[in-house]
């Protein structure tokens, strides 16, 4: 976590750094054991015309690893958000997406991705958002799709 990039709420930063950087050797191979064999669950739901994305927890480009979910963080992945956005622009039964998000903000990496893949969708599709705790990519989605 030192030479990365985050924008996240300070006191859960300090929280979340600190529960990792204090993790056991019997915390990290628990949190392997618990957690490696469980996949990505779908963000995205449809109903009638509306796409919604549900977007919880710490961001990351490859979403929360094992000793995060361990510790109770949950997290959704930068790529996950920007295939789930594509895959309902590419649905013509939707015709507008819906992003809630509810998260503490994350790692900056990978936040690119997602909005260009938010902008995309934008320009063919109504695209609203509501947000929960204020993070990067609710700020980015709120500006693109305001247009």
């Amino acid at each position: 976590m030192k030479h990365e990039i985050w924008a996240a709420e300070k006191s859960f930063l300090t929280e979340y750094a600190e529960r990792l950087a204090n993790a056991t050797a019997a915390d990290r191979s628990a949190a392997a054991a618990q957690f490696s064999a469980v996949s990505t669950s779908d963000i995205m739901t449809v109903s009638g015309d509306t796409a919604v994305i549900n977007i919880e927890g710490v961001l990351s480009k490859n979403g929360p690893s094992a000793l995060a979910k361990f510790f109770g963080f949950s997290g959704a992945s930068y790529i996950e958000i920007a295939q789930a956005v594509t895959q309902a622009a590419a649905n013509d039964d939707v015709k507008t997406i819906q992003l809630n998000v509810d998260s503490p903000g994350g790692r900056v990496n990978g936040v690119d991705e997602s909005a260009q893949a938010i902008a995309d969708a934008a320009k063919g599709k109504a695209c609203g958002s509501s947000q929960h705790r204020h993070d990067r990519l609710s700020r980015v989605s709120a500006s693109l799709t305001s247009h």
